[in-house]
């Protein structure tokens, strides 16, 4: 951590970084800013930072207009080694360094089955589900001595949402033949559904889901999410769904799955990377929401507490 403070300190005069970029699937397919046109002497690569739950995994410093951004791809999931080892302790050990950063802002990316939404359809989540990542979450807060009670109503900001579905929607329609297999259609409202990792959902919980009326379903957003309102942070959630959720539309993953993913990866990144750079253009500090401040709301400090 010194010495990313000390590249911090001699190319861009600062100690903190405002904003990250966590990629997800929906861009783990193409190496992320490289792919867009950076020059290779804007981006710093590095790994291993210790953490109270393991190192963390290969990550990038990119520098954006004179400033830095943080960019972890693939969830944090990629180990020092290159190992792909996903997990939502990947994602404690991410979180961890946006804390030690100062990170204000992030923006997160992923592929999803999608139950509301066809394959191509983007979704900006306005809600999630995940009764299963809240231990690893309240282990997270104790390590770090913050709040155990964070306030999840109004999960994503409002600010983020907005600029993600705006750029989202604006380079869809400019380039529609350039976004294949992005069909263009933008979801503005729905509930990502966070099961546990290691196996994919049966096509029974799938219908469950879809008479709630969920829109989508994946493995990472809940614990990011629920990290993120810990430290206070701004967060946008962006995904696209890679194919029908279990025993939609036939029970089966369509066409070539590795495919779907080369050909998303340069769309996605082209959206994410918009947000990323009106986000270091602006000061974080003119916002106007509540996304800072609602994790303390439910301090309980003074309540009475009856003796046992």
């Amino acid at each position: 951590m010194d010495k990313l403070r000390q590249h911090l300190r001699a190319h861009f005069g600062v100690e903190r970084v405002e904003v990250a970029w966590i990629g997800g699937s929906a861009t783990w397919a193409a190496p992320v800013p490289e792919c867009l046109g950076l020059p290779a002497d804007h981006i710093l690569h590095f790994s291993g930072i210790e953490t109270p739950w393991g190192p963390v995994g290969r990550c990038r410093l990119v520098a954006v207009e004179g400033r830095p951004v943080l960019r972890i791809p693939v969830h944090g999931w990629l180990t020092p080694e290159g190992r792909f080892d996903p997990g939502p302790v990947a994602s404690m050990r991410a979180f961890y360094l946006l804390r030690e950063l100062g990170v204000r802002a992030v923006i997160i990316d992923a592929s999803v089955g999608g139950i509301t939404l066809a394959p191509g359809d983007i979704l900006v989540a306005s809600d999630f589900i995940d009764p299963h990542d809240k231990p690893l979450a309240l282990e997270f807060a104790r390590q770090l001595g913050l709040r155990p009670w964070v306030r999840l109503g109004e999960p994503y900001c409002p600010v983020l949402r907005s600029r993600l579905i705006s750029a989202a929607q604006r380079l869809l329609a400019a380039d529609p033949d350039g976004s294949r297999p992005l069909t263009g259609t933008v979801h503005t409202e729905g509930t990502y559904v966070t099961t546990p990792f290691g196996v994919f959902e049966t096509a029974a919980e799938i219908e469950q889901y879809r008479q709630a009326g969920w829109s989508v379903v994946g493995q990472s957003a809940g614990i990011e999410t629920m990290l993120a309102r810990h430290l206070g942070l701004h967060l946008g959630h962006i995904s696209v769904a890679a194919n029908w959720a279990e025993g939609l539309e036939g029970g089966r993953w369509h066409g070539d799955m590795a495919g779907f993913y080369r050909d998303c990866a340069l769309p996605m990144a082209r959206i994410g990377w918009e947000v990323v750079r009106s986000l270091v253009l602006e000061d974080a500090g003119t916002w106007t929401c509540s996304c800072e401040t609602i994790g303390v709301s439910t301090d309980l400090t003074g309540l009475p507490v009856p003796e046992a």
